[in-house]
C-alpha cells in the first residue's frame, strides 16, 4: 500500500535525474519515498527563520510559566482520538485564551499551537482549519484573534502581545504567539458554552 506524505527533502536517494515513477528521497522526518509532485515553497523570512530555530531550541523543553504547548486551537483531539468525532471543544478554545492571560500577567511567555503537548509531535493547524470558515491560514488567524478579543479585553491584549505569526514546520504550519508581560490585568471572560 502507498501513502502520499507531504515533507521537505533531506537527501536524494536515487543517482539518476529522472524515472517514470519518480526519483526516491529521504525526508527530514525520516520517511522515503517516490517524489510525484513538487510543492512550491515560499522563502522564509529572517523573523520566521528566527521563529523556527527558537521552536526548535524550545520543542523539547518542559512547560513553564513562559513556555505552553497546545495540539490545536479549537478542536478536540481527545474527541478524535477516543471517540472518533471531530468537533470543537469550547474547553481547548478557552484554554488557549487563558494561557495568553497568565503570560500576560506573569513574565510574558511563548504558546505554540499545532504541536502536541506530551509528545512535541507537530500536529499542524489542518484540524483548526476545517472549522474556520475560510478554511486557511487567513481564516485561522482571524478566528484565533476574535475569540481571543472575545475572552480578554482586546486592548489590553494588544497591548502585551508581541507576536501573532503562522510559520511553516515539517511540511505542516504551526501558530506561535509571544506575550510580554501586560501593564493591565487581562481578565478571561467567561462565557457559557
Amino acid at each position: 500500500t502507498s501513502m502520499e506524505v507531504i515533507g521537505t527533502v533531506k537527501k536524494i536517494l536515487t543517482k539518476v535525474d529522472y524515472q517514470s515513477d519518480g526519483i526516491k528521497v529521504e525526508l527530514i522526518d525520516g520517511a522515503s519515498g517516490r517524489i510525484t509532485e513538487f510543492l512550491p515553497i515560499k522563502p522564509l523570512s529572517e523573523l520566521e527563520e528566527e521563529l523556527i530555530k527558537e521552536f526548535e531550541k524550545n520543542r523539547y523543553c518542559d512547560e513553564d510559566v513562559n513556555l505552553e504547548f497546545k495540539g490545536t486551537f479549537r478542536f478536540s483531539l481527545d474527541a478524535l482520538k477516543y471517540a472518533k468525532q471531530k468537533k470543537i471543544s469550547y474547553d481547548v478554545e478557552h484554554s488557549v485564551s487563558k494561557t495568553i492571560a497568565a503570560f500576560g500577567n506573569t513574565v510574558g511567555g511563548t504558546l505554540y499551537i499545532g504541536v502536541d503537548n506530551d509528545t512535541r509531535d507537530i500536529v499542524g493547524l489542518n484540524f483548526d482549519y476545517e472549522f474556520c470558515k475560510k478554511q486557511n491560514d487567513d481564516g485561522f488567524m482571524f478566528e484565533l484573534k476574535n475569540s481571543i478579543c472575545h475572552l480578554i479585553n482586546k486592548e489590553f491584549f494588544y497591548l502585551s502581545n508581541e507576536l501573532i505569526r503562522i510559520i511553516p514546520y515539517d511540511g505542516k504550519e504551526i501558530c506561535v504567539i509571544k506575550m510580554k508581560p501586560s501593564w493591565f490585568a487581562l481578565i478571561i471572560n467567561v462565557v457559557d458554552k
